[in-house]
């Protein structure tokens, strides 16, 4: 996050991001990494990482290494700018509240099957209450 920057690329924080992993000891990366900024973000596993990021928009890295086989895979979802506008953070609370929600979940004696789970996510909040 603190890599990004208005005027850098979607294609340098992909670079830096392998790049700090390869120094953690990851073998390769774990797919092809996903870094969308603007109305990129919108776009269902974009790999073009091609645009320049500009200040105001939110930027999507959605990837991970590879190591002894084991794949990890990070989403983070964040301003270019280093802050959420209003919306934004309305937005990103939101969205922080139905995950916690459905963390809450993921215990044996909720019993709550995966795809319940998601069917919830997708629903009105009052959907996830336990």
């Amino acid at each position: 996050m603190r890599f990004a920057e208005p005027g850098a690329s979607e294609a340098h924080l992909v670079a830096h991001f392998e790049y700090i992993c390869s120094l953690a000891g990851s073998q390769r990366p774990a797919y092809v990494p996903v870094v969308a900024s603007g109305a990129n973000s919108l776009v269902i596993h974009y790999t073009e990482n091609d645009c320049l990021l500009q200040s105001g928009e939110l930027v999507l890295i959605d990837a991970g290494a590879e190591l002894d086989s084991y794949a990890s895979d990070i989403t983070r979802t964040f301003p270019v700018s280093g802050t959420f506008s209003s919306a934004q953070r309305d937005l990103y609370e939101a969205v922080l509240q139905v995950n916690k929600r459905c963390i809450a979940l993921c215990e044996l004696d909720q019993n709550w099957s995966s795809n319940a789970m998601h069917t919830a996510s997708q629903s009105k909040p009052c959907a996830l209450r336990s």
